[in-house]
Order: structure tokens, then C-alpha cells, then sequence
């Protein structure tokens, strides 16, 4: 059985201007996920949170420095069966894309507890290297980001809307200019706290790490990700049941609690998204529409959230564009009819044959055009795709 790990926090910024009030209580919740939901060791469970976590002694505060070094205890030598789970409730944040990647010219980020103090964030494509990248082929890593703009905030293959139930590759829509501070609090007032702060459109991104390199298969590791919201939607901070929350987290446990342990992925997500869309009733101005990113490697729905399954699952290959016309392997090609020719005919072949054959190698192959070529490739792509899968199932086989 392969090792579980977790890394829970939870930013409520209580010395602030931008102080919330529910991320403590959600770090405390999905505490009690792993140990209770995800059979966790409580040993193996790291906390930060800058107030009293219920239930959870000696927490740390969770610092940029305090957050970027627990990710990388928690990804460090992570092995083909091991599962993951991280959660970060806090503020969330843009700034200006530096690279040119990002189709919205803006990263996404999240908000440590000492940025009033330094003024920095880690950004998505921090996030990417230091918890995604060293994953070797075989670790599933579950990941639930509560706070703004936090959609693509892993960077990851595919993303489905939870506001359209639509699958599509993890892309960027042009963002609206974020509202600062005050507008934000004075929209959402009352019915919550907005968790996020303005874009940050002079920040400079700190160094990335330098890539670790990991065997991997065609696979690679499998990831999914909760988001509270798009890249262009704000997350709430809200009371409900007397209690400050997370949107986002309130309606995934609600969702984990009426027959969580029997729920994949994807049907724990849009049964998710269903009880925010009852919680939408009572409170108008909750617009966020959560998000399930994951990479080609993961296929929601046949992984349960709570116990993997057995035999493990395939990765999820991303499937052709209507446009690609399917690929003609040897055994679909119509055997040509042969026509008797006549005794001239069959002397001009022949003297015609003969000009060919300087050009052929030999094996009898046109130097410069094999028609065969592609089949073989292709052959052989799908023979490598099978074996990758087989290694995954495998190596998850043995939660």
C-alpha cells in the first residue's frame, strides 16, 4: 500500500485590512477529511494556519517560506502508489504574466499570511513546480484551492466548468479588470467576504526552482484539482449554520457526507456544484462557478475520491479534433483487385520496375519515402500507450 500525505491551510490574515474569517475553519475541516475520509496517518497530516486550528496543536504560520518548504515535504520522495491531498482556504490573486503563456496575460496566485509584511505571493507557476513537476509516473495528488481566481491555478491539461458541465483543455478567457479592496468588500457585504485582493500589476515573480527530472512513462503523474471559482470569479467567505466557511469546501464536504465514500471524482464534483447551485437560492450574489482541472493522466470518473479503485484507471489521452480524419492502419486497407494485363503491358512494368529500383535501398524501400512509415509509427505509439497504461494501473493498484 502506497504512503498518504497531506498538507492542509488556512490564511484568515487576522492582524489584516483583508481579514477573513472561514479559511481557519475549513483548514480544520479538511483536516478531519483526511484522517476521518481519506485514511490519512495524523503524523503524516502538516497544518498552517496564522489562528487556533480546532482540533490541531502546534500549527504554523502559513508564511510564503513556511508554505513553499511543507510542499516540498510533502511531494519529497513521493513513489508510483503514493496519494497526496492539499487544500489552501485564503486570498487569491493575479499578476502579469511574465512569459507569454498565459492566454490571458495574467498568472494566478495565492495570498500567504506575511504578504502585508513582504509583499509576496506564490504564483501557479510556482505552485506547478514545486508540488506538480517532481511527482514521478503513479502518484495521484488531489488538490482543493477555496479562494479567488484560483481555476487554472495548477496549470493543468483539462479543466471542467462546474457552471456549463463542459470539458475543455485548460485555457484562459480574457479577465476583467479586478476591483481594489473596498469595491469587492462593499459588493459582497452582505452576504460575505470576497477571497481575493486586487491584480498585482507590477509584481516580479521570484525565481522557479531549477526542474527536477522524474521517470516518466507517457503517463505521468495524475492530479486533479477543486477550484472554488474561474480565473475571473471571486470566492466567498460565508456564514452559514452560524459558522464562517468557504463556499467551496462547505458544499464539497455537504457533498462528501450523503455517500462521499461510494463517489468518484467527477460525480463528487458536479454533485459539488449542485449544492452550490442550492446554496445560489438563498444568496443571490454567489456567482462563483467552481472548477475541476486535472491532467491527462487522471480520469475522474473512474477514480473514487475517498478509496481508489483496485485496478487502478488509465489515463485519460486527449482525443483527436473533429477535424483529424481517423488514421488507416494496414489491416483497414481494401486489398487492391489485380487485372490481367496484356503481354506489352507486362513488358513496360517490368522495364519501368527496373528504373525504380535504383532509387530503392535495400529492402527494397524508396530512399526518400517509406508509405509504410507512418503505420508503423503509429503502431507503435498506440503499443507504447497501452504499456503506460498498464504501469499506472498497476502501480495504484496497490492503495
Amino acid at each position: 500500500m502506497g504512503r498518504r500525505k497531506a498538507l492542509c491551510i488556512g490564511c484568515n490574515y487576522p492582524t489584516s485590512k483583508m481579514k477573513l474569517n472561514g479559511c481557519v475553519n475549513d483548514c480544520a475541516n479538511n483536516v478531519q477529511l483526511c484522517v476521518n475520509k481519506l485514511g490519512v496517518p495524523s503524523n503524516e497530516i502538516m497544518v498552517l494556519t496564522d489562528a487556533p486550528c480546532p482540533g490541531v496543536k502546534g500549527a504554523s504560520p502559513p508564511t510564503k517560506q513556511n508554505i513553499l518548504h511543507s510542499i516540498q515535504k510533502l511531494v519529497a520522495g513521493a513513489q508510483a502508489g503514493d496519494m497526496l491531498y492539499f487544500s489552501y482556504s485564503g486570498h487569491g490573486t493575479q499578476v502579469v504574466d511574465r512569459t507569454g503563456e498565459e492566454a490571458d496575460g495574467m498568472d494566478e496566485a495565492i495570498v500567504p499570511t506575511d504578504y502585508d509584511q513582504t509583499g509576496r505571493v506564490i504564483t501557479d507557476d510556482e505552485l506547478y513546480a514545486y508540488m506538480v513537476q517532481p511527482l514521478p509516473e503513479g502518484v495521484l495528488l488531489t488538490c482543493m484551492f477555496d479562494c479567488c481566481h484560483a481555476g487554472t491555478i495548477l496549470d493543468l491539461d483539462s479543466c471542467e466548468d462546474g457552471g456549463t458541465g463542459g470539458k475543455r483543455k485548460a485555457g484562459k478567457k480574457k479577465y476583467k479588470k479586478g476591483k481594489n479592496t473596498k469595491d469587492l468588500i462593499d459588493e459582497f457585504a452582505h452576504v460575505g467576504l470576497p477571497r481575493a485582493i486586487p491584480p498585482l500589476m507590477n509584481y516580479e515573480p521570484d525565481e522557479l526552482p531549477v526542474p527536477v527530472c522524474q521517470a516518466r512513462g507517457i503517463g505521468g503523474p495524475a492530479v486533479i484539482c477543486f477550484s472554488g471559482c474561474r480565473d475571473d470569479q471571486t470566492s466567498l467567505d460565508v456564514t452559514l449554520d452560524g459558522k464562517p466557511c468557504g463556499a467551496l469546501t462547505n458544499c464539497t464536504l455537504k457533498a462528501l457526507n450523503a455517500g462521499g465514500d461510494k463517489m468518484d471524482y467527477q460525480t463528487l464534483f458536479r454533485t459539488s456544484c449542485g449544492h452550490m447551485d442550492d446554496l445560489r437560492r438563498s444568496i443571490g450574489a454567489l456567482t462563483q462557478r467552481p472548477q475541476m482541472s486535472f491532467t491527462d493522466a487522471a480520469e475522474p470518473s473512474s477514480v473514487k475520491f475517498c478509496q481508489p479503485s483496485a485496478g487502478g484507471f488509465s489515463p485519460a489521452y486527449p482525443s483527436p479534433s473533429d477535424d483529424v480524419k481517423p488514421h488507416k492502419g494496414k489491416k483497414d486497407k481494401a486489398p487492391k483487385e489485380k487485372k490481367e494485363k496484356a503481354p506489352k503491358e507486362k513488358k513496360e512494368k517490368a522495364a519501368k520496375e527496373g528504373k525504380d529500383k535504383k532509387g530503392k535501398d535495400k529492402k527494397g524501400k524508396n530512399k526518400d519515402i517509406d508509405g509504410d512509415s507512418d503505420d508503423d509509427s503509429e503502431d507503435e505509439h498506440y503499443r507504447k500507450a497501452d504499456y503506460g497504461r498498464q504501469v499506472l494501473a498497476a502501480a495504484l493498484g496497490r492503495f
